[in-house]
């Protein structure tokens, strides 16, 4: 591959990643605390293709690879930044990641401490919520809470159930949590769909040692438009 066209894929590369920053699509793919990092790369990428073309074109000449050198792997970093400007591939979906077991997802939560429960009902993510039910489930008991989620087919085939996909760093990592719903939801309701809920969760079920995803008894139930941020962190 010619030198010129070496410099351009950089260009293009480092623009796609400043690209899908700039534009919001990158929280498909990571958590949104990355989104200065991912700044700074393309940034950096795209520098050195322009001082790589500013250099070659101050020592008038265009330097060529090799005969002898593949230009297959160059041509290759062109895939994704393709995919990525002109596909735009979407979020991680309902049936993409298996459960990852609540055990799982309480052991990889952070560490920090759990700050105390507003006063009325207070909304978490239900990533705090199955976290609480394992390392602290005395702040849940009679309380009232709301949460939200995408609905997936319960085990019985009877119902849904709530789920998100939690995320670390990157969708790579991402885990599928589950809460059990007990009660009225709206009709008409296909996997898939938004919904946020608000009840209490029930006793015997926000122990750490209970191997079972929480369950939750519903006190009211509403569709909701998918958030921008789909992952919980």
């Amino acid at each position: 591959m010619r030198r010129e066209a070496q410099n351009l894929l950089l260009i293009l590369v480092g623009a796609t990643i400043v690209k899908i920053a700039l534009d919001g699509s990158y929280l498909r793919y990571v958590k949104a605390s990355l989104q200065p990092y991912l700044l700074l790369s393309g940034g950096v990428i795209v520098l050195l293709g322009l001082i790589a073309i500013a250099r070659d074109v101050r020592a008038g000449r265009a330097m060529a690879d090799s005969h002898n050198e593949s230009s297959r792997p160059y041509w290759m970093l062109l895939v994704p930044a393709a995919v990525i400007l002109f596909l735009a591939p979407p979020a991680l979906g309902t049936g993409a990641i298996p459960s990852a077991g609540p055990e799982l997802v309480s052991a990889t939560s952070p560490r920090r401490p759990l700050p105390p429960l507003a006063e009325g009902t207070p909304t978490m993510p239900l990533r705090e919520l199955v976290h609480r039910v394992h390392a602290a489930p005395d702040t849940l008991h009679g309380r009232t809470i709301g949460t939200a989620g995408f609905v997936l087919p319960n085990e019985a085939g009877n119902g849904f159930d709530l789920g998100q996909l939690a995320i670390a760093c990157c969708a790579a990592d991402a885990q599928l949590l589950i809460l059990h719903l007990d009660g009225p939801l709206p009709a008409g309701l296909t996997e898939g769909d938004w919904i946020s809920v608000t009840g209490h969760i029930t006793a015997g079920r926000a122990e750490l040692a209970t191997p079972s995803w929480p369950t939750m008894v519903v006190d009211e139930a509403r569709r909701i438009d998918p958030p921008k941020i789909t992952y919980g962190y």
